[in-house]
């Protein structure tokens, strides 16, 4: 009998075997994968690119989850289904850089940035602050090498409090790597597992997300920590701050110019 893993990667994802996967998913026994938990006061940066019939955004809902929901699978994401998407603040600063998650947010939202053509485009981010706990289940390999603090910590709870066969090493492995993989725009059907993997722990355990280190940034050699929420975690946060900056983008010179800057006390998402 083929075991569940195996029959995963051997499905043409090409042809949509949605079923298939949601099986494979819940008939693999061990996944492996710890679960974060976000105390209140934590801190996720949020960026939503602005359209331009929609130059400013003028509600909490818009800065939030997608109230216009995609017909396309995204990395953690199933069809006409948001996701709250943002980049988690390190508890501490190992890297200069790593003080400034909007950087990871632009290379997430924002084509050009991680391709070679030039372009300029406005984006809206937002700070936000835990207002009760997060449970997250984390989707990390343990045994590689990040700069990110947080990740670190992750992974040393994991070496120290599981121990894994070889068998759970190729689960865990096999799972990152599907969020970790680069995906073209025109190969939507690429994130159906990590779309539908993030499904079972929310709808079927109760978590509310998961995390998972960010593939758009990693080729700055950073490592943030990419968090995707459901519409009930993300109840579970407050905006605390709102920073509008126009991004261009010439000849691989990248500049970022800050727009519009407000302070929020904004009641949490209904």
């Amino acid at each position: 009998m083929i075991r569940p893993l195996e029959q995963l990667k051997q499905l043409k994802l090409n042809t949509y075997p949605v079923e298939e996967i949601r099986r494979c998913i819940r008939e693999i026994p061990f996944h492996g994968f710890p679960v974060a938990e976000f105390f209140k006061g934590k801190i996720i940066e949020r960026g939503v690119e602005n359209a331009l019939k929609e130059p400013v955004f003028n509600t909490v809902n818009r800065i939030s989850i997608n109230p216009n929901p995609s017909d396309k699978y995204g990395r953690a994401s199933t069809p006409f289904n948001s996701m709250f998407y943002g980049i988690v603040y390190p508890g501490c600063f190992s890297d200069e850089i790593l003080k400034y998650p909007r950087v990871g947010c632009a290379f997430e939202i924002v084509d050009f940035l991680r391709e070679t053509n030039n372009g300029k485009t406005i984006v809206t981010f937002s700070r936000w602050k835990t207002l009760e706990q997060l449970n997250v289940v984390a989707i990390i390999d343990p045994f590689i090498i990040y700069k990110n603090v947080f990740m670190s910590e992750i992974q040393r709870f994991m070496i120290s409090n599981f121990e894994f066969t070889i068998d759970q090493l190729e689960v865990i492995r096999f799972f990152t790597r599907e969020f970790s993989k680069f995906v073209p725009s025109y190969k939507n059907y690429e994130y159906l597992i990590s779309a539908l993997f993030t499904e079972y722990p929310i709808l079927e355990k109760g978590y509310d997300g998961v995390l998972y280190p960010s593939v758009q940034s990693s080729n700055l050699g950073i490592d943030f920590l990419c968090v995707a929420l459901s519409k009930k975690g993300a109840k579970k946060l407050i905006p605390i701050e709102v920073l509008q900056s126009g991004i261009s983008k010439i000849n691989k010179e990248i500049d970022i110019v800050n727009i519009f800057r407000k302070p929020e006390t904004i009641p949490p998402i209904v």
